[in-house]
């Protein structure tokens, strides 16, 4: 008889039901895993693609403005110095009324070390091509170019800056991969991005089972929270990008409009050369040495200029490349004079202390502890006697130094070392 079945049929219903409801359960957790895992994905999907547009425009910036600066070298201030050298009992004297020019003449240091790096800018725009110059332009556009320039050979000065793209953190990121691929995220000292990766296939792998539905909720939770923490830090790199290639085009713009202004002073500066067939300085008339005196002025701005590092070794953005804020919110646009100009610019420099430029690239041993300050003197660590530290630059009125086993950067106001001579 059929009625003893019935029992069986509600049992059956009921077990029916739950599990119905159990797989709409489990499928619920399904869409909402997909869902957390998919806005995630497609967030980071966004912005890495933000910052690898951002990532090439300032590799365009940086090798851009490092082949003005070689072009420049090699181009009017090459011609300068070239005929520079060739003036005798050259004299400018306060009746030129150019302080900056008082000692600056053939054999000054300053203009031989000039001479130098121009003539290796002549050999390296003349020489170099293919994978190598794209290193060696981004350094230049990088860092203060002069001084890789005025080595004694050409090769070394390509060596150094070949050297300096391969070590400074952003210009080796530059060349790596991309953010959410796992490339070097070390820019702008705010982060260092390990790989974070596209949504994981593991995420949405059984679509029926509950224990399984809830086990992709929480990946998808998690992986969400590591987005996260990827896109805070990698809005970081997106804000710190877009500083260096402000920067980068405000100093190109500069240089630009001052090589412009020099190759119209030495024009007119060769003319009178010609028209006065002598170097010697004392056959000039007081308006000719003058006009020399301001090409002389023009050319000593312009290697400030390619001389004043972008970036520091670590990534950062130099506290120096701000000479170009100071120099545009002076007023230089009402400035018609040359004269006027130059000096406005030259006067936007930060001073320097009289530290010892000779120690900048060399690793020193502490001879007594040492207390050491970030950039903002609101924090500071003390660095042990024994400790080596290497100097990587003069800012402001103190050494820019990296603690090699503390890895960390910091600012010395002096530096007692116990042998100068024996560490390098």
């Amino acid at each position: 008889m059929p009625l003893p079945l019935i029992p069986v049929a509600i049992a059956l219903a009921g077990t029916v039901g739950a599990a119905v409801k159990k797989a709409w359960n489990a499928s619920d957790m399904m869409d909402e895993a997909k869902k957390i895992a998919d806005d995630a994905e497609h967030k980071v999907k966004l912005l890495d693609e933000v910052i690898n547009d951002r990532k090439a425009i300032v590799e365009q910036n940086l090798t851009s403005l490092g082949q003005l600066k070689l072009n420049i070298l090699s181009g009017n201030i090459h011609s300068f110095v070239d005929e520079f050298s060739k003036m005798k009992n050259v004299n400018f004297n306060d009746s030129i009324g150019i302080d900056e020019l008082r000692n600056f003449n053939p054999s000054n240091q300053e203009f031989i070390q000039l001479k130098t790096a121009s003539l290796n800018a002549v050999e390296i725009t003349s020489g170099i091509g293919g994978a190598t110059i794209g290193g060696v332009l981004a350094a230049a556009g990088a860092y203060g170019a002069v001084g890789y320039l005025a080595t004694a050979s050409t090769g070394a000065a390509i060596g150094g800056l070949t050297g300096a793209a391969a070590t400074n953190a952003t210009l080796a990121w530059l060349g790596g991969g991309t953010l959410a691929s796992g490339g070097l995220g070390i820019a702008g000292g705010t982060a260092v991005l390990g790989g974070l990766v596209a949504a994981p296939a593991l995420l949405i792998a059984a679509w029926w089972w509950e224990c399984k539905a809830e086990e992709a909720l929480n990946k998808a939770k998690a992986y969400k929270c590591n987005a996260d923490e990827w896109i805070a830090n990698a809005n970081k790199i997106s804000v710190y990008l877009k500083a260096v290639t402000e920067r980068a085009e405000q100093i190109e713009k500069l240089l630009a409009d001052f090589d412009r202004m020099l190759a119209e002073q030495l024009e007119i500066m060769l003319r009178n050369l010609r028209k006065n067939q002598s170097y010697d300085w004392n056959d000039y008339s007081v308006s000719d040495q003058k006009q020399i005196a301001i090409t002389a002025l023009l050319t000593k701005a312009i290697k400030q200029v390619i001389d004043t590092p972008l970036l520091y070794e670590d990534g950062t953005l130099a506290d120096e490349s701000s000479f170009v804020e100071k120099y545009r919110n002076a007023g230089y646009k009402g400035v018609v004079d040359t004269k006027a100009k130059v000096e406005k610019l030259l006067s936007s420099f930060p001073e320097k202390a009289n530290l010892n430029r000779g120690l900048i690239g060399r690793t020193l041993l502490l001879k007594k502890d040492t207390v050491c300050y970030d950039k903002d003197n609101s924090s500071s660590f003390t660095i042990k006697a024994g400790e080596f530290v290497k100097v990587t630059d003069i800012v402001g009125n103190r050494y820019r130094v990296y603690y090699q086993a503390g890895h960390l950067f910091g600012y010395l106001r002096a530096i007692n070392v116990q042998s100068n001579n024996n560490n390098k």
